[in-house]
């Protein structure tokens, strides 16, 4: 048996307000808590209803019609080392005033510091564990008193009740999984709880069985559908499944029931901690990983190797850029057209050692990615390396030829490899061009060598470059390994169907397919996150799930129901948000099944039909436009399920609606047509001309970021100092247009544009001393824009370079006489009716996208549990910042209370 030691109290200081107020505090064996403010740093939740028949408290789970059902909850209060009761009056909770004869609403004393809370399945009893005190509460429901408080050698960081009654599963960081059996006995015989109990003895916890994990534990969840239980770690990005009786068969066969029967992956395949396609290597170790978020074969989660669908283009020309193209099924797809297009593995990832030198794939160091279909050695040697006297002048490589300022300089002469316009490295690609080259004075077109392949131990674990495990091939930027800070609490739906796990490093929701066994790649279905989980805000604290059943069509004997997985997600950035996963269409033709249909949500802006917007209800400034004259913009046609007239179901991409499910989550957006008008974050007062090379100018700004090009213009506001030169007159004879010759992250390099209107000489330091104001115009394009600003990245900048991605709203710019398109709407600009002059702009409005819902509370709800007490789900969330509980209705996912 458990050792005991004594009920927590208050000081002797209360001694005398104990006696006093002993009659009607209901008890006299335990010492009085009072406090005015009930919630104090509220940190777990946990809904526990009883069920009691002639006296006898039932398993709440299975109460019988004959017996009355009480709806309860729990709530830790970490500050005050509290447990608050509530107790629901209609569907509205209330909080529980445990001692009347004491001012305010009191709730009961526990131990310091509760974390984690469960009740026993009869309800009967409510357990916390006390992260301080380094123990676990005990407390009785029926007289709302602790009664005993178990040591520990360690606090468990996360409980849960059992299947069977009065077992409670406690996890350890340590990697420990217990079960233990909660003792008992109230005369009635053990175990057996009755109105009324006064226990022979403190109730004791009893270890029943244990199993050691490999990893530390961090949240535990135990499946409504099927004896399972769903172990969350904070240190792998991996989920165990503990099988909790002999039905499912154990990943160690030499193991009994409860064991752990599979791991659900918590992240990309290539850093989840499994072996995900069997070959014996997991993660990095495995020859096709390149990456943390890359995949260990085409069929697993994250990015296998370049392809069609995250390659950055729009390859069949339809204005839809990699996966907000509907022919894109994932990132390894292979082609834009519609389906799946099988991905052909390179040489750089194949699993074969193609050149015979004993290495495959990533551990071979001639493979530079898993888009190099060549394993064979052709690495050029940089001319100041090399051996040879590349400029003749009698010195050969670094230190015997002064112009070489490293070994890794690609020219000899003095003048600098990315300026010479020669191609040192032999790859094709000469000076600015190069995308080893980050300036005009970069003294090597060659990339810099990574620290797995740069011959030397950068991680101090004896093992260089492919050598060491942690190396993600040649490539890889760390010999270290790589962080794994793992994953949170978890949630499941009614029908044990989807999992969701809080992923709190990337403020994320994953989502895990139980059907499947499948983590769902949210990753492949919006490019601009690397995380395969659901971004909401930062520091995501708790996950619910549930599932909204309704009858969308009911006529002439035909019945259409939906059922909608969503889930809730608090977040410590002071909001709750709803989540729409997924949606299962059912046909009922005179009671019998037709006809079903699936259609997850999490694919880009599912379940809104088609809606049309006209440029007409906007207007058009710095021109003569009639109103018939403005182009028309259609809203993109969307992947759908949709209702006919006969309440058939119909999937259609561009196919008319006659009813559609409601999409109850639509973005109002404001968009404005410029024809060469300024980039977003293109109009600037920072601009600086380099004080050696004309026409060069620096800006703070990531001109990659905001998305300048080759070609666009850059039009100065500023006039020539012509006091300072003679020269700089020159730049005062006309119009100071320019057009940009290169783009790096926060240089632009200039030329001439050639236009009679503009000048031919470049601006420099000695005419412009000080910073300029300027702006960035695509030349003969209309700019699209929306109204409040563009937030996203236009382009990425990678070692000094500009590089292209795949952007929500397309390119942005649209040429005339051109149907445009991107992912959410199109539109064409006849000039013949509109004037393509600078600065003619169209604006109108259009409803598109899909957004999760976002609700603002306190600023730091800590919890969620969703409870159905009397018919009426309700959604309840502790908030520690403000000592506040929540209540939400869930139907419409709005605030009805707050206590």
């Amino acid at each position: 048996m458990s050792s005991l030691k004594p009920n927590h109290s208050y000081s002797a200081a209360l001694t005398a307000v104990v006696l006093l107020l002993a009659a009607s505090s209901g008890g006299c064996d335990e010492a009085l808590n009072s406090t005015v403010s009930s919630l104090r740093s509220p940190a777990r939740i946990s809904y526990a209803p009883t069920c009691v028949r002639d006296g006898i408290w039932l398993d709440a789970r299975d109460c019988p019609d004959d017996a009355t059902l009480t709806p309860f909850a729990y709530v830790t209060n970490e500050e005050s080392a509290a447990l608050v009761f509530l107790r629901f009056v209609s569907d509205a909770p209330r909080i529980v005033d445990t001692r009347i004869g004491v001012p305010g609403v009191t709730p009961v004393r526990i131990g310091e510091r509760p974390r984690a809370v469960a009740a026993s399945v009869e309800g009967a009893f409510v357990l916390t564990a006390n992260t301080a005190s380094q123990d676990v509460s005990i407390v009785q429901v029926e007289r709302a008193v602790e009664v005993a408080a178990i040591p520990l050698e360690q606090t468990p960081v996360a409980m849960v009740a059992g299947l069977e009654a009065n077992t409670f599963w406690l996890a350890y960081a340590s990697g420990r999984l217990e079960l233990r059996s909660l003792a008992f006995d109230c005369g009635a015989g053990p175990n057996v709880y009755v109105d009324a109990c006064q226990l022979s003895a403190n109730p004791s916890l009893e270890l029943s069985l244990s199993l050691e994990l490999e990893a530390s534990p961090r949240s535990l969840l135990l499946d409504p559908t099927r004896p399972r239980l769903y172990v969350s770690y904070g240190d792998v990005l991996y989920l165990s499944v503990i099988g909790l009786d002999d039905t499912q068969s154990c990943s160690d066969s030499a193991a009994t029931a409860p064991c752990e029967v599979l791991r659900l992956p918590g992240g990309y395949s290539c850093a989840d901690g499994i072996d995900n396609d069997g070959d014996g290597f997991a993660d990095g170790a495995d020859p096709q990983c390149y990456g943390v978020d890359g995949a260990e074969s085409p069929e697993s989660t994250g990015r296998f190797q370049a392809t069609a669908c995250n390659d950055l283009e729009d390859n069949d020309g339809d204005g839809l850029v990699d996966l907000y193209d509907p022919g894109c099924v994932s990132p390894n797809d292979a082609g834009e057209e519609d389906g799946l297009q099988v991905l052909e593995p390179t040489a750089c990832t194949n699993g074969l050692d193609d050149d015979g030198d004993g290495l495959v794939d990533n551990r071979d160091p001639d493979c530079m990615g898993p888009d190099d279909d060549s394993e064979g050695g052709r690495r050029l040697l940089a001319a100041c390396m090399n051996g040879l006297d590349d400029d003749d002048d009698g010195n050969a490589d670094f230190p015997l030829d002064a112009d070489c300022s490293s070994p890794f300089d690609d020219t000899e002469s003095p003048t600098a490899a990315c300026g010479d316009g020669l191609d040192n490295d032999g790859d094709g690609l000469v000076d600015l061009d190069d995308p080893g080259c980050s300036s005009l004075d970069d003294r090597s077109e060659d990339l810099d060598a990574s620290a797995c392949s740069d011959g030397q131990d950068n991680d101090g674990d004896g093992l260089l470059d492919l050598a060491d495990p942690d190396c993600y091939g040649s490539g890889g930027d760390t010999e270290s390994a790589v962080a794994r800070l793992g994953l949170g609490p978890m949630g499941i739906d009614p029908q044990g169907r989807w999992l969701y796990v809080i992923d709190p490093a990337e403020s994320a929701l994953l989502v895990i397919d139980l059907v499947e066994g499948r983590l769902l790649d949210a990753g492949s279905l919006d490019p601009f996150t690397r995380s395969p989980g659901i971004g909401v805000a930062r520091l995501p604290m708790a996950v619910v799930g549930d599932v909204r059943e309704s009858t969308l069509y009911s006529a002439n004997g035909v019945t259409v129901e939906r059922d909608e997985a969503v889930a809730y997600v608090t977040s410590s950035a002071g909001a709750v948000y709803w989540l729409s996963i997924h949606q299962s269409f059912r046909r009922y033709v005179d009671g019998f099944l037709a006809e079903s249909v699936e259609l997850p949500t999490l694919r880009l802006a599912d379940g809104a039909g088609e809606y049309q917007a006209s440029a007409s209800d906007g207007i058009c400034t710095n021109a003569i436009c009639a109103v018939s004259d403005r182009p028309v913009v259609a809203v993109r046609q969307r992947a759908t399920v949709m209702i006919g007239s006969a309440g058939e179901l119909q999937t259609s991409v561009e196919g008319q609606a006659q009813r559609v499910p409601a999409d109850e989550i639509l973005r109002d957006e404001t968009w404005r047509l410029s024809y060469e008008g300024v980039l977003t974050g293109g109009k600037r007062s920072d601009g600086v001309f380099d004080p050696v090379h004309p026409g060069v100018l620096s800006s703070r700004v990531d001109f990659c970021n905001i998305g300048a090009r080759e070609g666009d213009l850059l039009v100065l506001n500023e006039r020539p100092d012509v006091s300072l030169d003679t020269s700089c007159a020159a730049l005062s004879l006309g119009r100071l247009e320019y057009r940009v010759a290169h783009v790096r992250p926060n240089q632009l390099v200039l030329e001439a544009t050639g236009k009679e209107s503009a000048v031919e000489a470049l601006p420099s330091r000695t005419c412009f001393p000080f910073s300029v104001s300027f702006e960035l115009r695509p030349e003969g394009q209309w700019y699209a824009s929306p109204v409040s600003g563009l937030k996203e990245a236009q382009r990425d900048s990678r070692r000094g370079i500009c590089v292209d991605r795949a952007l929500r709203y397309g390119s942005l710019r649209i040429d005339s006489n051109s149907v445009y398109r991107n992912a959410f709407w199109s539109t064409a600009i006849d000039i013949s009716k509109i004037p393509a002059q600078r600065d003619v702009t169209l604006e109108f409005k259009l409803s598109s996208g899909f957004s999760a819902l976002r609700r603002s509370i306190g600023p730091m709800p800590s919890d969620a549990v969703l409870v159905d007490p009397f018919g009426e789900k309700r959604l309840l969330v502790p908030d520690a910042g403000s000592n506040q509980l929540f209540v939400f209705d869930v139907p419409q996912f709005s605030l009805l209370d707050s206590l």
